[in-house]
């Protein structure tokens, strides 16, 4: 195979990204590999320029095509794809791989053999980390096998080539050609599956972290994108790397390569989730990080590619309705998981007082530092905006690059109640409110009242936008005085005993008539019970919970939220059943 000496992190997958069957953009994604492969320019991610070339390649003019072969591009095929390596003279089989390597050329393995068994050290680790990534993702976590090549590698196992991939390059996975539609491991219908190879590099001088590190999050990155082609390997591009991500830290909590692509991810959160191409869609795997901690855990994740294999990705990009349905399997929806994490992106905090809107690692997101080119990076929010609002005089915001589903933040810094009005139906608007007593009071809608008083901290607006029909994202945020109450809606005023026994009392004060749900969830924001849901006028009102689901069944010891959530507001608190 013609050696790629790139100057990126390069994760190639399947022929489907769909990035455009426009001519001129695939002679750009053309122009860009043949640019980085010659080194006349270094890009760190060159997946979506590639997978443009893997989809519509044919489109490309002759004269760019024999350019793209010279680099070791196969147009043959219906499938633009990059042959395996045939040179590599050696194997190293394991029960459901096969690593081809060789000790001898610019391609060789470090050849250390420190049990005398004439297999290098570097395969032996490299092997025990696949398959100790099979054995969590299909044993335990149940996924599907990745569909076989027959016996193109040698054996029926999955294949894996070892060699000098180029200068910064973790690894790649590459679909087959042709594609077999139906993966023949499962028990369901595909539509778009593909099998695949890997292309591993042959050591990991010079990068960050240690050698095992190293091959440990790129073995779990590189699996799962298998896995996903034998689900649906046409699927959007921004699900496949985003979860593909997420799966290194299901593997390798400790090791947290990940938080390298939240700084860019951090910087433009006006960019969309699902932002097909550049270090965007790696970042969004903080997405997923969040449903994992709150919305159901891995099981979300899997849900979501089970219900890619049922619909055609050439058809159109399903992957937010495929989120949205494994969501609503637990009870959420994709709205509200968009909505929570771009909260939580402000709050990033992982302390209790943060409920569903903390992070476990969020200390960690802080005190991360990347050091490149010179610079010190870290993981920062971007704010869009910041007013010192002043009594008497109003005051307007305006934004006109917030992109689908993405969001903004406003700072606000006020002495005196401010209400916060957005000129728009069509895009969600929160605020929060830190005290300095550090606790958080979230409130949601189009005309909101902020009474800071004495005791707060900071105040932030947070627009979303999570509906799918709109187009327009403009708005406009116009700031008035406010009135001089923190609690113009309701408030939790107690919850006693906490930690509770057998029953717990909540204590509501309800100050404007509305109707407002009372629910309980676990940790991993399961539904367990509703402890009321309708109309409640002005007044107190104590509520009893005694620690059963809905199914009137006693839930285990443990962690819950209770939650009080009305169209304009929601406020939660931790409450703890022992037993």
């Amino acid at each position: 195979m013609q050696k790629l000496k790139v100057l990126l992190i390069l994760f190639i997958i399947s022929s489907s990204f769909i990035f455009s069957d426009n001519k001129s953009i695939v002679t750009q994604s053309a122009n860009t590999i043949i640019d980085v492969f010659e080194e006349k320019c270094t890009v760190r991610h060159l997946t979506p320029y590639m997978a443009d070339i893997a989809r519509n390649g044919h489109l490309l003019p002759e004269k760019t095509k024999i350019k793209l072969k010279s680099l070791g591009f196969d147009f043959s095929n219906e499938i633009v794809i990059i042959a395996r390596s045939t040179h590599l003279d050696l194997s190293y089989d394991t029960d459901h791989f096969r690593i081809h390597y060789t000790l001898t050329g610019n391609d060789a393995v470090d050849n250390t053999d420190s049990d005398g068994d004439t297999t290098p050290d570097y395969i032996e680790t490299m092997a025990e980390v696949f398959e100790e990534v099979y054995n969590h993702d299909i044993i335990e976590l149940g996924y599907t096998i990745p569909p076989s090549d027959g016996m193109e590698g040698g054996s029926n196992a999955y294949d894996i080539y070892v060699e000098d991939i180029g200068y910064g390059v973790y690894a790649w996975t590459y679909y087959g050609n042709p594609m077999i539609g139906d993966n023949e491991n499962s028990n369901e219908i595909e539509n778009n599956a593909y099998f695949s190879y890997m292309f591993l590099r042959n050591n990991y001088n010079g990068f960050p972290n240690t050698e095992l590190e190293n091959i440990q999050v790129t073995a779990a990155h590189e699996y799962f994108h298998a896995i996903q082609l034998g689900y649906d390997g046409d699927e959007a591009l921004w699900l496949m790397e985003a979860t593909a991500v997420w799966m290194e830290e299901e593997h390798y909590d400790d090791v947290n390569d990940c938080y390298q692509y939240m700084i860019p991810w951090f910087e433009k959160p006006n960019l969309p989730l699902n932002k097909p191409y550049g270090l965007h869609q790696y970042g969004s795997y903080i997405f997923f990080k969040y449903i994992d901690e709150h919305l159901g855990g891995s099981d979300i994740i899997k849900r979501t590619w089970e219900q890619s294999r049922l619909v055609d990705s050439n058809n159109g990009d399903y992957s937010i309705q495929s989120v949205d349905i494994a969501l609503k399997g637990k009870g959420h929806t994709f709205k509200k998981a968009l909505n929570n994490m771009a909260i939580a992106n402000i709050i990033f905090s992982p302390e209790n007082a943060a409920g569903q809107y903390a992070y476990e690692e969020a200390i960690g997101y802080k005190d991360y530092r990347q050091y490149s080119y010179n610079d010190t990076l870290s993981i920062q929010l971007s704010i869009h905006d910041s007013l010192n609002f002043i009594q008497g005089i109003p005051a307007n915001i305006e934004s006109n690059d917030l992109q689908q589903y993405g969001s903004q933040y406003i700072k606000i810094n006020a002495m005196d109640p401010v209400k916060v009005s957005m000129n728009t139906q069509d895009l969600t608007l929160h605020t929060v409110v830190k005290s300095n007593s550090g606790s958080y009071e979230v409130q949601s809608g189009s005309v909101l009242n902020i009474d800071p008083g004495s005791n707060t901290d900071w105040i932030y607006a947070v627009i979303v936008t999570d509906n799918n029909n709109v187009q327009d994202f403009n708005y406009n945020l116009s700031f008035t005085d406010g009135v001089r109450d923190s609690y113009t809606d309701f408030t939790i005023l107690s919850q006693f005993p906490n930690p509770f026994n057998n029953s717990i009392t909540i204590k509501l004060k309800v100050i404007t008539p509305q109707n407002i749900d009372i629910i309980i969830y676990d940790m991993l924001g399961r539904k367990i019970d509703t402890i009321f849901s309708g109309y409640l006028s002005d007044g107190s009102y104590e509520f009893l919970w005694n620690g059963v689901n809905t199914n009137n069944e006693k839930v285990s010891s443990g962690v819950y939220y209770l939650t009080a959530v009305s169209d304009n507001r929601q406020e939660w608190k931790k409450i703890t059943l022992v037993k």
